[in-house]
């Protein structure tokens, strides 16, 4: 897409807590940028694993969960992002 509306994208088919809960994590992820995880994971503790922000946020339930991956997905957005 070419002109004004070149930065759009379109989020109509999308539910806002899904958006709001990408769009957290991204602002977040501007500014302190993501731990990388070890392999083999040294531990199944994601609090062992992860940042406290990450944590928490993947400590949702799977129907919210899924809809964040298939966006991301859906999107094509790094992992960088979601």
């Amino acid at each position: 897409m070419k002109g004004p509306d070149a930065d759009i994208i379109e989020l109509t088919h999308i539910e806002s807590a899904t958006v709001r809960k990408i769009i957290d994590y991204m602002f977040y992820h501007s500014k302190v940028p993501a731990r990388t995880v070890e392999k083999p994971l040294p531990s199944t503790n994601l609090k062992d694993l992860l940042e406290d922000f990450d944590a928490k946020f993947v400590e949702t339930d799977q129907d919210t969960m899924f809809k964040v991956l298939l966006v991301s997905h859906h999107r094509r957005w790094s992992s960088s992002w979601v």
